[in-house]
């Protein structure tokens, strides 16, 4: 047999290290020290290999490919297979030097992570990792598996972001990172340098996006992509998904919403979002910001506004989106036969009627709703007061008479005022009944 050491140390230090006898393949018993000798038959790991490359001044090219199993790594520079590549576990080390160097990696099957500045970066997996400096372009191809890629942009520079299920790619100035088949993507912005996301959903998938002032999100089955720290985000979904967007303001500032049907913006200091083609916005406001929404209808279909003081919906023929928290909201139809529903709150709330447009106001609310042909509003349990200018006011409620151009019916509303431009013909009316009706000829 043969005396064998492990690298073992155990009190008292004089003992030394642990000693055992093998015999061969099948049989080993302890010399010294209280420990279990290898199972027989079983190799001692090794130290990966460090396989060390360096480039030339012009520009290279350096391709690993990680293999089906441990130990089948293929590493090739410039078109010259590197045979040393061996072993059940590698370190490649590369140093491009100058030139414009670009590198292609492709993972192994299991889990890769991929961390890529500019310039610089490394690939790890399954019993290798890769070292580099002084590329300028890197590919990783994800060969399966859970693989997480980690993207920073250029902190001296101004770059883009660009993300799909499949693929994501972040670039700016004298450099290319891309990854390939990695369901999670986390690219990082410096703040300041105004950089820009782009993400894309897939087009045949139902996905969702979440936005806010410092990060965005958009993920759906078998993909996660995070942009953060980006100081533009434009996140796109393709028809007919019945994909949803989740937006946020600045908790410490005063942000606007802009919605119309096919595409929604929130944006305020230092940041601007943006969500295209999503059936579903959503849209959030932190208390006491001053924000404010604005929406749009689509000026060739029918569509419904309902505004309470604390939120608003405003849907028609495949889109829905609502605004929740703004201080302000404003809601424009632009053609069809579009209704609004505005709704006061418990404390005293006041609206004031044009032809052209019903607002409704509390101590903590604004909603406005301009151009619709039809509005219910509904005062609450205070005395609402209502103020109409140049209206027809009638009780109860009665049809829209022939050649009308807005109708609007009251509510709950306990003093209607009517008034008009030059003021010689202004009243007032103490509610009896529940329900009036104002009209503009």
């Amino acid at each position: 047999g043969e005396v064998n050491t492990l690298d073992h140390h155990f009190s008292p230090i004089p003992l030394g290290e642990d000693l055992f006898a093998q015999f061969g393949d099948e049989f080993a018993v302890p010399i010294v020290g209280n420990f279990d000798p290898p199972v027989a038959g079983e190799s001692v790991p090794s130290d990966p290999a460090v396989l060390s490359l360096l480039g030339t001044p012009g520009d290279d090219l350096l391709e690993f490919t990680a293999g089906t199993t441990p130990g089948s790594w293929t590493v090739i520079l410039n078109g010259v297979t590197q045979d040393e590549a061996s072993g059940s576990a590698i370190t490649v080390e590369f140093d491009g030097l100058e030139g414009k160097d670009t590198v292609i990696v492709t993972g192994t099957s299991g889990v890769d992570t991929a961390k890529l500045w500019p310039h610089h970066g490394s690939v790890v997996g399954e019993g290798y990792t890769i070292a580099l400096a002084n590329v300028d372009s890197v590919t990783v191809h994800g060969g399966g598996g859970e693989d997480v890629a980690d993207l920073r942009d250029d902190p001296a520079g101004k770059d883009t972001y660009h993300a799909w299920p499949d693929q994501a790619k972040l670039f700016g100035d004298g450099f290319f990172n891309r990854v390939t088949s990695f369901p999670w993507v986390h690219a990082f912005s410096t703040a300041g340098n105004e950089d820009m996301a782009v993400l894309h959903d897939d087009p045949n998938g139902t996905d969702t996006f979440k936005f806010w002032p410092e990060e965005a999100k958009l993920y759906g089955d078998g993909f996660y992509t995070r942009a953060k720290g980006f100081w533009q985000v434009h996140a796109f979904s393709s028809p007919d998904n019945d994909d949803m967007a989740v937006l946020y303001d600045n908790p410490n500032d005063t942000d606007t919403f802009k919605f119309y049907p096919g595409e929604a913006k929130l944006f305020g200091v230092g940041f601007y979002n943006r969500a295209k083609g999503f059936s579903q916005v959503h849209a959030f406001s932190s208390p006491g910001n001053d924000d404010v929404a604005v929406l749009y209808d689509d000026p060739d279909g029918d569509e419904v506004f309902k505004a309470w003081p604390e939120q608003s919906k405003l849907y028609g023929d495949g889109f829905f989106n609502r605004a929740k928290g703004f201080s302000q909201m404003h809601a424009y139809a632009t053609g069809g036969d579009d209704v609004a529903h505005l709704y006061g709150s418990a404390a005293k709330d006041t609206l004031v009627a044009t032809s052209a447009q019903t607002r409704i106001s509390g101590p903590e609310y604004f909603n406005r709703a301009v151009s619709f042909d039809r509005v219910y509003a509904h005062g609450g349990d205070a005395p609402d007061v209502a103020v109409l200018y140049d209206a027809v006011l009638e009780s109860g409620l009665t049809p829209a008479p022939a050649g009308v151009e807005r109708i609007l019916w009251l509510y709950e509303f306990e003093d209607l005022q009517q008034r008009d431009d030059d003021g010689d013909g202004d009243s007032e009316t103490e509610a009896v009944d529940e329900l009036f009706t104002a009209y503009w000829l």
